[in-house]
């Protein structure tokens, strides 16, 4: 590990120095993740699971998969020696309205639903350590992206008013993909009567009809006994749809295959693995790959079999997971990604994200915020 710029034990407020005592450093190499993993684990609510897109695994895999051509950039903050932050980055090449620039973002790309600093509390002087040393290296970075922080999250409140205290060029976005969230009843009833009776009536027509087809069941693969054979099932089952036509499935491409299959392995070794499957005559007809925290579904990746499209296999699917939930005493599933009109036939409700985006003083970062929020907005606003 080497040591970041020495801010370890300043604040900066109107010019005066004064001491918190957050040692900041970084790291470039990817072993590092396994020798944090059991401090970056604690760094949670007590009682509560870590998010599972903010755990060590997650990173780790998604770095294996698709690091390569990018920088390492793993920030952590200690005091006393204890791990109390970590804020994984990445640096790379990048183009942006036809301008090529480096950028310094979260690790993350479309497979990421959301970000945050990973933090064992809600600590204001520690915000302000780990800005304060990402503004030491606006000599690398034209633009700062942290995209998908969620809109409940302190973090994107704090490094705006930190950009507006040193005058750092900034916009935060509040915009799509907004991810849709089915709050689950405590009564299965009671959630079929929060819809509308044309989507109760919509339901059932859709069960009845897969059921008169034939035996109907919903399986759940948890563990790695069972995983390789499940896995391989699911991922064919959402390649012959339009995600195989469109290469948008996981099986489209190897990196993004490799990363699935890793990350379901060290889930399912957490416990957080839920791989559901639609049968019809004990034949696998539908697909959902979920991770469980807190009491949560989060559905990453969802498709069907074509050859029996007719039968609304993706209604049918997400209508027993809702079943099955409401009966484990789970209090949510957050479907992820865009609020199309199928997820929102389902609720009313979404998780609402925010992007920031900060620039240097470089030229390109200078001609990047000029188009950003002044020039953009402009012609939107004369059409």
């Amino acid at each position: 590990m080497q040591p970041a710029a020495d801010l370890s034990n300043e604040r900066y407020s109107d010019g005066i120095v004064s001491q918190v005592g957050h040692a900041i450093s970084i790291c470039n190499d990817a072993s590092e993740f396994e020798r944090l993993r059991p401090e970056w684990e604690l760094l949670r609510q007590p009682g509560e699971e870590q998010d599972p897109f903010l755990s060590c695994d997650w990173f780790a895999k998604w770095w294996r998969a698709f690091g390569e051509s990018r920088e390492l950039y793993l920030v952590t903050a200690r005091r006393n020696g204890r791990l109390r932050a970590v804020f994984p980055l990445m640096l790379e090449r990048a183009w942006r309205h036809g301008i090529p620039l480096r950028r310094l973002a979260a690790i993350g790309n479309d497979h990421t639903p959301r970000f945050d600093l990973i933090r064992a509390d809600d600590d204001e002087h520690l915000h302000r350590d780990i800005w304060n040393h990402v503004m030491t290296l606006r000599n690398r970075w034209d633009v700062f992206d942290l995209p998908r922080l969620s809109a409940d999250s302190t973090t994107a409140d704090r490094f705006v008013r930190l950009a507006e205290e040193q005058n750092v060029n900034h916009s935060l976005w509040q915009r799509a993909p907004e991810s849709p969230w089915i709050h689950i009843f405590p009564c299965w009833d009671d959630y079929l009567d929060s819809r509308s009776a044309n989507f109760r009536k919509a339901l059932r027509r859709k069960m009845r009809r897969l059921a008169a087809a034939g035996r109907v069941g919903l399986e759940t693969v948890t563990g790695r006994e069972e995983l390789d054979k499940a896995l391989a099932d699911g991922l064919h089952i959402e390649a012959e749809g339009w995600k195989g036509s469109n290469r948008t499935a996981i099986s489209s491409q190897p990196e993004v295959e490799g990363f699935y299959t890793e990350l379901a392995g060290v889930m399912a070794d957490r416990g957080q693995l839920r791989l559901h499957f639609l049968t019809l005559n004990d034949v696998r007809i539908a697909f959902d790959y979920s991770v469980i925290a807190n009491r949560c579904l989060y559905s990453l990746k969802a498709g069907h079999s074509s050859a029996y499209a007719r039968f609304s296999p993706g209604t049918v699917i997400l209508g027993l997971i809702l079943q099955r939930a409401h009966d484990e005493g789970l209090i949510g599933m957050d479907l992820l990604g865009d609020t199309d009109e199928f997820k929102m036939h389902w609720t009313d409700a979404t998780h609402t994200h925010q992007w920031l985006h900060c620039y240097s003083d470089s030229l390109r970062g200078r001609l990047l915020h000029l188009i950003k929020c002044r020039l953009l907005p402009t012609i939107r606003g004369s059409h």
